[in-house]
């Protein structure tokens, strides 16, 4: 046998290089689950933001302002949209 890969000095080495390899890769997985968590968070707070607004601009409602001789509001409020922006890349 080769005195070289009988020596004693092997395993701790290995060990170390192993346990190297599966902090790098549990710290890679930690930062995409982060990543992913947060994306699919915004998605539904989007999500939500738009079905609120469908459901909010009945047809109905300014026919009936309009009759009552008011104006409708001319433009919508995206409260989510604009707290969120930075992470979307705009502004």
């Amino acid at each position: 046998m080769n005195p070289l890969l009988a020596a004693s000095s092997w395993p701790p080495v290995v060990q170390t290089a192993i346990g190297a390899v599966a902090a790098i890769a549990g710290g890679a997985f930690a930062q995409w689950f982060t990543w992913q968590r947060a994306t699919r968070l915004s998605y539904a707070a989007f999500a939500a933001e738009i079905q609120c607004v469908v459901k909010s601009s009945n047809f109905r409602l300014p026919r009936q302002t309009i009759a009552q001789g008011k104006v409708p509001p001319a433009e919508a409020s995206f409260g989510i949209f604009e707290a969120n922006v930075e992470s979307l890349g705009g502004r």
